[in-house]
């Protein structure tokens, strides 16, 4: 019994006298190889954040949802609505219809959507005919005349950006 313990014990004053016996530097080498390691999967984990929030701003949907106008223009130009007066667009996908109000006017007609290209294919456009103030009527004129002449759509920011060549309609969501 008394050699089983021996041959047990040296063993572990070995190791116990090697552990006490260890430097400060080496110590220290440790903790700078697990800091350098903890600080890579930091970075690692900020990549892939950054690579999912751009991946989610692609796919933000624009139809079935009512848009309100915030402004429209050009380049050079851009005019707010008519102080009371609300410019608004609904894309139907199931029936593929627009509809929406231009002042105290309503418009609609049919669409067609394939990623962000937006196109009208029969190109027809109603709207009901009440007067409503040279401003407005003015307004609802070249509104209806960016939108029916507009080739895109796509969501920035939380707003959508409908566009011609070069003139936009900014529109909220309701």
């Amino acid at each position: 019994m008394k050699k089983l313990l021996c041959v047990f014990a040296l063993p572990l004053i070995i190791v116990v006298g090697c552990l006490s016996g260890c430097s400060e530097d080496r110590m220290d080498t440790v903790t700078k190889t697990s800091t350098a390691t903890i600080t890579t999967t930091a970075t690692l984990t900020s990549t892939t954040v950054i690579s999912t929030v751009t991946t989610t701003k692609l796919i933000y949907p624009v139809e079935d949802i009512l848009w309100v106008m915030d402004t429209y223009g050009d380049a050079f130009t851009y005019t707010i609505p008519v102080q009371y007066a609300e410019f608004t667009l609904y894309l139907d996908s199931s029936k593929g219809e627009f509809s929406g109000n231009v002042g105290i006017n309503r418009y609609w007609g049919h669409y067609k959507l394939e990623g962000n290209q937006l196109s009208f294919p029969d190109r027809i456009l109603a709207v009901t005919q009440a007067y409503q103030g040279e401003s407005l009527q003015q307004q609802q004129e070249e509104y209806l005349s960016i939108f029916m002449n507009s080739d895109t759509c796509e969501v920035v920011d939380g707003k959508l950006h409908i566009t011609d060549e070069d003139r936009w309609i900014i529109f909220y969501r309701q």
